[in-house]
């Protein structure tokens, strides 16, 4: 069972996300807050999504972290905001980030994403 592991401060995001990827079978895990790239290559996700701009942070530099410490390409990261700016997604692009979804996304647009990431 593939793994995703949510990183957003909006409960109700959190909340719609985990009840999408359950539904289609993904093993989730959440948190509301940064956490240390340490306590995320714990969970062994297979995919991390990542919300760009959280209270006092933004998701780039932990994206960053992962992206340049993963393990043959795994995990995937997706950025996720609701700022649909071309200079966020050029910025996450240019990090190495595998995806951006905007927010408000459709939920057939952000399985697709995932599914095409982790097949």
């Amino acid at each position: 069972m593939k793994k995703i592991f949510i990183i957003d401060d909006q409960r109700d995001i959190l909340s719609l996300l985990e009840k999408i990827f359950r539904g289609e079978g993904y093993e989730v895990s959440y948190l509301q807050t940064i956490p240390r790239v340490e306590d995320i290559f714990a969970e062994d996700p297979d995919l991390v999504l990542i919300d760009l701009l959280m209270p006092g942070v933004t998701g780039y530099s932990l994206a960053q972290d992962i992206i340049e410490q993963r393990q043959k390409g795994r995990p995937k990261v997706i950025m996720i905001s609701g700022r649909n700016e071309d200079i966020l997604r050029k910025k996450s692009e240019e990090i190495g980030a595998d995806g951006w979804i905007s927010k408000p996304f459709g939920v057939e647009e952000i399985l697709s994403l995932v599914r095409k990431l982790l097949d």
